[in-house]
């Protein structure tokens, strides 16, 4: 994981399912993190015109929200 990745078109995805599944389910999830260095090199984490896409909101509306408005304010780093 890296901060300037965060809140892209992955993140919604894996979060929504990790919702989805505490939420719906009686499962409990452990997740394990690792802070990797800045890899300028290429595009990865650019994806984030979901955020205007009225269907994602849809799929998970708060998730959505909160995503939106983290990328809205430039807060990734």
């Amino acid at each position: 994981m890296q901060n300037r990745y965060v809140g892209d078109v992955g993140d919604f995805a894996k979060y929504g399912l990790l919702r989805l599944l505490t939420n719906e389910t009686a499962l409990s999830l452990g997740v394990l993190w690792w802070l990797f260095a800045d890899e300028t090199h290429n595009s990865d984490g650019s994806h984030v015109s979901y955020v205007k896409n009225p269907a994602f909101g849809v799929l998970d509306p708060q998730l959505h929200r909160i995503l939106a408005g983290l990328l809205s304010a430039r807060r990734r780093q």
